[in-house]
């Protein structure tokens, strides 16, 4: 066990952000539904509506508007899971991750139909399996609900989005497994450019409720995208949600404390886009920023169900963190995403102070009143933060961040742990 360490003290910052927000959520949804289902859907047809795993905002209210806007005009919803191998790749394992964010059979008054099975739709001319979501085939009709955002492996224009949920989610866990298979090889945006022709004629897909949500977690823009125009109009809406999407605003962190990390949060847990590294899973690489040295993650959210793919990016963890891992789980999705070093194991201490003063501890070279500290509660979660004095003069410079409070020691209980942070009111 390394020799305890002052750690500096910290002082907390806030972002500011651009606030693009859809006040009438149900309205909104209401009318971009309508685009996709006005003459298209007839009374007594079931549609399916596939729903993913990550914790979207608003997720329960917008998917209950499409399942009353559904029934109301005749029809009869229900809803898939479109989530590849998460939940363990089990009917049982992605009913219960959906719970976690909300959605389940009675909330929704809607039933979930959670089959694994999909069959393979087309094979592309190099071989790659498409596979569809059984359940989603036999309804008449299928709609996504789904966030746009940059992936934590993907580049280019089609990242985390409607092609995705598409080729990943609704070709459940033999689908993702086909497609990561096939990224060996392949970028993700050859793969939907090749598949998604092949694929739509042969699937009832009506077409996808793109969200994007500002830098406060909020939803910022809902839009009806059909299926013939994925291909078009995805890369613009990825544009959009990179512009609004948060950063952590240094050039340079000696030591990252997050707070928890999830698949709810992040398809690796924690963002790679947000701790720049998205390429090499332990550093930077040139041109990524911030640059950080060592990240220590505290906690795994309730929603990731013990899920903890994205560990592998930490250097220090706490035994909290490794007790609340479903190891297999994880390894299921660590494996069909051909992401194995997402899952390898990093040392993991008692308390989160011995955590924390391990990592600070392990940059020797540096001072520690010089270590460049930064606290966040998650990825997803940046409008506020607890910065060290080394970074003041970075945010001092920066006119979209303000200072809420003066350098004070780490708050760590009797018993060595801390709370989650808690955001003031904004």
């Amino acid at each position: 066990m390394p020799d305890a360490i002052s750690l500096p003290p910290m002082f907390r910052v806030r972002q500011h952000f651009s606030r693009p927000q859809v006040t009438d959520i149900p309205g909104e949804i209401a009318s971009q539904l309508a685009k996709l289902t006005a003459g298209r859907v007839s009374r007594g047809q079931r549609v399916a509506l596939a729903v993913g795993s990550r914790g979207i905002a608003s997720l329960p209210v917008m998917v209950k508007t499409v399942i009353d806007e559904l029934r109301a005009s005749g029809a009869e919803p229900l809803i898939v899971p479109a989530m590849g191998s998460h939940g363990g790749g089990t009917p049982e394992g992605q009913t219960a991750m959906l719970a976690t964010l909300g959605i389940t059979p009675e909330a929704m008054e809607c039933p979930i139909e959670a089959a694994m099975e999909s069959p393979v739709r087309v094979t592309l001319p190099a071989g790659v399996p498409i596979h569809f979501s059984a359940a989603a085939l036999a309804a008449d009709h299928v709609i996504m609900l789904n966030r746009i955002k940059l992936h934590t492996g993907f580049a280019g224009p089609y990242q985390s989005g409607m092609a995705k949920m598409l080729l990943l989610g609704l070709g459940k866990h033999e689908g993702a497994k086909a497609i990561h298979a096939a990224s060996r090889r392949f970028s993700f945006e050859e793969m939907v450019n090749a598949a998604l022709p092949a694929l739509l004629p042969t699937i009832p897909l009506l077409g996808g409720l793109a969200v994007i949500e500002n830098a406060f977690e909020e939803v910022g823009r809902i839009q009806a995208v059909p299926a013939e125009r994925i291909l078009a109009d995805e890369p613009a809406l990825l544009e959009q949600a990179t512009a609004w999407m948060p950063q952590l605003p240094f050039e340079e962190i000696d030591v990252l404390v997050i707070d928890r990390i999830g698949k709810n949060l992040s398809g690796t847990g924690l963002d790679t886009n947000v701790v720049s590294r998205k390429v090499h899973d332990n550093h930077a690489m040139p041109g990524e920023r911030p640059a950080v040295h060592r990240i220590v993650a505290r906690a795994l959210t309730e929603e990731t169900r013990g899920n903890a793919l994205g560990v592998g990016l930490c250097e220090f963890i706490t035994d909290r963190l490794k007790s609340a891992i479903n190891f297999e789980y994880t390894y299921i999705n660590a494996v069909t995403s051909n992401h194995v070093a997402g899952c390898k194991m990093p040392p993991s201490f008692p308390t989160d102070r011995k955590a924390i003063e391990a990592a600070a501890a392990s940059l020797f070279d540096l001072n520690p009143a010089e270590l460049r500290m930064v606290r966040i509660r998650s990825t997803l979660e940046l409008t506020e933060l607890e910065v060290s004095p080394a970074l003041r003069a970075e945010v001092d410079a920066n006119e979209d961040l303000e200072t809420l409070s003066t350098p004070e020691p780490w708050a760590f209980d009797e018993s060595g742990e801390l709370a989650d942070l808690e955001f003031r009111v904004h």
